[in-house]
C-alpha cells in the first residue's frame, strides 16, 4: 500500500524530461602545482643594492627611475616594484595556499603589496651586516633585538622590511614565554639566529663557486663563521657535491634550492652533474620532489635504473 501511494503521488507531479546522455565521467585528480613560472617571474628582478640606493634619492627628494623596460608602466599585476599575490595568481598554476607556500621557499619579500625575489649576495651582505651590528650592540646571536638592529641600519640605507626579512631567512623569533624582564628583552621583538643557516651561507661563500680540496675548505670555514658557530659537513647534505676521497676530496656548490622542481628535469640535471649516484647522496636531492599519489620509491623507478655492483654494496642509481 506504501509503494502505491508512493506511485500516485509521483504521477501528480510534473515529467521528467531528459535533455541528454553521458557514457563518460570526469574524475578529478589532484596534480602538483607548476611552479617554473613562479620562479621566473621572480628573479626576472631581484631586490638588490640597486633597489636600496633607488629608496635613498627617492627619501631624499630625488626622482628615480623604477621602471623594468625605463617606462614605469604595469600589466597583469606586475610592475617594476614586482608582481601582486592576484596577478601572481593568475600567471602560475597553483592554488593560494601552494602559492603561499612556494613564495616562502623561495625566499620572496612582500614589499608594499608587490612580491620580489632578494638578491642573495645583497641578502648575505646584510647577514654579514647584522653579526656585526650585534656585536657592536652587545647582542648574543640566540637574542638579537629587531627593532634595535633595525634601528641602527636604517640610517645606512637598510629598508627595516628587509632586516627583519634576513631575520626570518635566517633565524627564528624567539617564543614570548621564554623571555623575561630579568634579561631586559621581555616584550620586545626578538629573534634567534640558526646555526645550520649561518653556516651554510658562509660555507657557499668560502667555496666562491668553485671546486677546492675539502680539507682547505674546512680550514676557511671555521674561520670564516662567527664566533660560538661549529660547522659541519652535515649541514650541507643539500647544498653541495663532494668528489673524490682521503687528502683528493674536493667540495662544490650544489644547492638543492636551484634545482628544477618538475621531477623529470631535476633528475636530468642531478645524472648531467653525476652520472651515477649512491642512494645516500642522492636523497637529500629529492626531498623537495613532491608529486600527488606518488613516493620517491615510485620516482625513482619513473627516472632512474638500481644497480649494485656486488650484494653486500650499496644500491647506485643512474639514469633510466
Amino acid at each position: 500500500m506504501t509503494q502505491w501511494n508512493h506511485f500516485r503521488s509521483a504521477s501528480c507531479q510534473d515529467p521528467i524530461k531528459v535533455n541528454a546522455t553521458s557514457t563518460s565521467h570526469i574524475e578529478l585528480v589532484e596534480v602538483a602545482p607548476r611552479l617554473e613560472a613562479l620562479r621566473g617571474l621572480l628573479w626576472q628582478r631581484p631586490y638588490g643594492v640597486d633597489d636600496e640606493r633607488a629608496a635613498s634619492a627617492a627619501a631624499e627628494g630625488k626622482e628615480t627611475g623604477m621602471g623594468e623596460a625605463g617606462d614605469g608602466t604595469a600589466a597583469a599585476g606586475r610592475t617594476a616594484k614586482g608582481h601582486t599575490f592576484e596577478g601572481l595568481l593568475a600567471r602560475v598554476q597553483a592554488s593560494p595556499e601552494e602559492l603561499r607556500a612556494a613564495l616562502a621557499v623561495e625566499g620572496a619579500l612582500e614589499l608594499g603589496g608587490y612580491w620580489r625575489a632578494v638578491d642573495p649576495n645583497y641578502l648575505g651582505s646584510l647577514l654579514e651586516l647584522v653579526l656585526l651590528t650585534a656585536e657592536q650592540e652587545g647582542m648574543t646571536l640566540s637574542a638579537l633585538r629587531a627593532s634595535r638592529l633595525v634601528a641602527s641600519l636604517q640610517p645606512e640605507g637598510y629598508n627595516p622590511a628587509l632586516v627583519r626579512h634576513c631575520l626570518r631567512v635566517y633565524g627564528e623569533p624567539v617564543a614570548a614565554e621564554s623571555l623575561t624582564e630579568g634579561n631586559g628583552i621581555a616584550g620586545q621583538d626578538v629573534w634567534c639566529l640558526d646555526e645550520t643557516k649561518v653556516c651554510i651561507h658562509f660555507a657557499h661563500k668560502v667555496i666562491g663557486g668553485r671546486a677546492m680540496l675539502l680539507s682547505d675548505f674546512n680550514v676557511a670555514w671555521i674561520h670564516a663563521v662567527p664566533y660560538g658557530m661549529t660547522p659541519s659537513v652535515a649541514m650541507l647534505r643539500s647544498e653541495v657535491l663532494i668528489d673524490g676521497s682521503g687528502a683528493e676530496a674536493r667540495i662544490s656548490s650544489f644547492p638543492a634550492s636551484a634545482l628544477p622542481r618538475d621531477p623529470g628535469e631535476r633528475f636530468a640535471a642531478l645524472f648531467s652533474r653525476r652520472a651515477r649516484w649512491e642512494w645516500t647522496h642522492l636523497e637529500p636531492f629529492l626531498e623537495g620532489v613532491k608529486v600527488p599519489g606518488q613516493s620517491v620509491e615510485a620516482l625513482l623507478m619513473r627516472f632512474a635504473r638500481a644497480s649494485q655492483p656486488t650484494p653486500d654494496a650499496p644500491l647506485f642509481y643512474s639514469a633510466r
